[in-house]
């Protein structure tokens, strides 16, 4: 029985692009504007996009620092920070965990889409 193992592929399967999820700005930015975040939030996740690379990523000690960010959006250091939490509980941002994060520099941001499990329905405006 041949070794099967170490046979290459074919070329008509090798030239076969791989599917990769790839970061859109605007796909990004317009989640942002037509979710329902608070104001402070959408304000920090448009600066945020305005500094992130072409593939949404802010490396450590990036413009993340809310002592950078806060002036460039206005708001004190601590809405600042709130907000980014915001984004990240949302699904807007991921983060490594704190605990985790053993540097002195500002831990990585990566801008993402929510998923749509994550999503709140609509409030029916009942009450109980």
């Amino acid at each position: 029985m041949p070794d099967t193992t170490t046979r290459a592929l074919p070329s008509r399967l090798a030239a076969v692009p791989r599917l990769t999820v790839t970061y859109s700005r605007h796909a990004w930015e317009r989640a942002v504007l037509d979710s329902d975040l608070h104001p402070h939030a959408k304000l920090l996740g448009l600066v945020l996009a305005h500094h992130a690379g072409d593939s949404g990523y802010l490396p450590p000690g990036h413009v993340q620092d809310a002592r950078r960010l806060a002036p460039e959006v206005g708001l004190t250091g601590r809405f600042t920070r709130m907000s980014l939490n915001v984004l990240q509980v949302e699904g807007y941002v991921t983060r490594p965990p704190i605990e985790e994060w053993r540097e002195e520099l500002p831990r990585p941001v990566t801008l993402t889409l929510p998923s749509h499990n994550r999503r709140r329905p609509p409030h029916t405006g009942e009450q109980p």
